[in-house]
């Protein structure tokens, strides 16, 4: 889809987005004005350990004895680090990409950017917290903006031009 004027347009280099939760993620690719979904990984199949945590009523063994089962979420985490990987190496990713950008929850930051291919993660160039899965693009180039050192200046269209008449 088309970047809306008055954000970055990445128009001279192709950076990758990445947003991850701790179970899903999204890759966004925006060069030359267009941002795109380009892939995913979710992995919803948890695993059950064994069931701990039963309930009941009292010591007289009244009311329902239902068990209930824990997730397994080193397994299930394990498992989207693979996948992950594995979406992150895919050819149509690596070699096509300039700047990375990583949004992920803080305690998933350091998990996924060792994930990361070597070549990729020199490309690197700013975690952003939060879970943002679900945000939109143009939400996210908007938090890059915000992060992006003061040295860059990055204008919408109109304010340039009223600028410039201001100037003439």
């Amino acid at each position: 889809m088309q970047i809306k004027k008055g954000l970055m347009q990445f128009e001279k280099e192709n950076t990758l987005l990445i947003v991850s939760g701790d179970h899903e993620a999204k890759f966004y690719l925006a060069a030359k004005g267009q941002v795109d979904l380009v892939g995913g990984v979710e992995v919803l199949d948890p695993t059950f350990e064994d069931n701990e945590g039963k309930s009941g009523r009292g010591n007289k063994g009244e009311g329902s004895g239902s068990t209930v089962k824990e997730v397994n979420r080193p397994g299930v985490r394990d498992k989207f680090i693979r996948e992950f990987l594995k979406k992150a190496k895919e050819e149509e990713l690596i070699g096509k990409i300039h700047a990375i950008y990583l949004f992920s929850p803080t305690y998933m930051h350091s998990l996924l950017e060792k994930s990361l291919p070597t070549e990729m993660r020199k490309q690197l160039k700013l975690n952003i917290d939060g879970n943002h899965l679900r945000a939109h693009p143009f939400k996210l180039i908007e938090m890059i903006e915000k992060k992006i050192p003061s040295g860059k200046v990055i204008m919408n269209e109109k304010v340039r031009k009223i600028l410039k008449k201001g100037k003439n």
